[in-house]
């Protein structure tokens, strides 16, 4: 509650003027075994830790709606981790693999763990005011649906399972219309169409606080997934900007350590200023400028614009060991015979151009690396 209190000593939150609009509550919550040291790798005991949440996850989330904001919590129904209250108390629900270990998954396939699961997560969701159901699955199931396969019936656990892990999201869905599920899967791993369909990734991957990483996620994914987010940490420190626009993507997150004295307040407010400001073309059109990759010696760009080409905005990276002082970008998308004004964020500078001008290619100049640019566009 004092780290939430902090963004709205602040004015960082929606109440208080700020944009930061969610309030995330990550792996770690859940209780451990007797004994255990406190951990988010304890799945399987799925309610809140009485010595870090003693009146439950309901005031935090209480809390976060006072200040404007939806909140996120995440969890991990499908591992089970042995000596879990899952493990001790339903071991019938759950599948193992010969020769044992201590991670074990449920059987969404069984009717009785299906109704279970539904329940208790469902019962969260609504008691506790829980907005984005966020899930992790840290576990490959393969091998565990194939050790539990009947002779002759291959790939049976599996289209059951995964069945009845649709129907479960469906059931939470049911329970608390409007929940938003974040897949999340080990950052990134449960991305095909179907899922995709009744969810979204906050998370692309779990190579977060990386700019290279991040820009790299950003140039690829979004020719694919229309939302899905990155990570940039905000220190005070002079790759602050560059770390954060390298993040900008449908979802942003920053994460600042608010338990410092120093806190960079004002930074993190202006750098979720400027991609609030920006982030109503990211559901737009897309188009990379520039080829793609993780090689630090690359200049990497990309545009987000409105369907009619009437506006939008262009990043440009100069990455830490490129050599160029310059590159040449050319937009796409636009009106070739009709004037745009281009702006320059950082230098401030306004030129009007007509759009076959943009597109023909303008030359970049970032002196020091690694540096960034953003170019606003907007039809006359």
């Amino acid at each position: 509650m004092t780290w939430l209190n902090a963004y709205e000593d602040n004015d960082a939150t929606p109440s208080t003027g700020g944009t930061h609009d969610h309030w995330w509550v990550d792996a770690g919550w859940a209780a451990v075994p007797d004994g255990a040291s406190h951990s988010w790798n304890w799945p399987g005991s799925w309610f809140p830790d009485p010595d870090r949440y003693p009146d439950g996850l309901k005031p935090v989330m209480d809390r976060a709606h006072e200040l404007g904001m939806r909140t996120i919590v995440w969890f991990e129904p499908e591992r089970v981790r042995a000596g879990t209250w899952l493990h001790v108390n339903h071991p019938e629900w759950l599948l193992a693999t010969p020769g044992g270990t201590d991670n074990f998954l449920l059987d969404f396939g069984n009717a009785d763990a299906l109704a279970w699961a539904s329940t208790t997560m469902g019962d969260m969701i609504v008691n506790d005011g829980i907005d984005v159901y966020r899930e992790d699955f840290n576990i490959g199931p393969l091998p565990l649906w194939r050790a539990n396969d009947v002779h002759g019936r291959r790939g049976m656990k599996q289209i059951r399972y995964v069945e009845g892990h649709l129907a479960y999201w469906k059931a939470l869905q049911t329970r608390r219309p409007g929940l938003v599920i974040d897949t999340c899967a080990s950052g990134g791993r449960r991305m095909d169409v179907e899922t995709l369909g009744v969810s979204v990734n906050f998370l692309r991957s779990d190579r977060v606080l990386n700019a290279t990483a991040n820009q790299t996620h950003q140039h690829g994914v979004s020719s694919w997934v229309g939302l899905h987010g990155g990570v940039a940490r905000v220190t005070g420190g002079p790759t602050d900007v560059y770390d954060s626009r390298s993040a900008y993507a449908p979802s942003m997150h920053h994460a600042l350590d608010v338990r410092q004295a120093d806190a960079p307040w004002e930074t993190l407010k202006e750098l979720a200023a400027e991609w609030h400001g920006l982030s109503g073309h990211l559901y737009g059109d897309y188009y990379p400028l520039t080829a793609g990759g993780a090689a630090p010696d690359i200049w990497i760009a990309w545009q987000f614009g409105q369907p009619d080409g009437s506006a939008g905005y262009v990043q440009v990276f100069r990455r830490p060991d490129a050599a160029e002082t310059a590159s040449t970008i050319r937009l796409r998308g636009l009106t070739p015979d009709a004037s745009y004004t281009l702006t320059d964020r950082d230098s401030g500078t306004t030129q009007e151009l007509l759009g076959q001008a943009l597109i023909d290619g303008i030359e970049v100049s970032i002196d020091s690396a690694p540096s960034s640019r953003v170019l606003e566009y907007q039809k006359v």
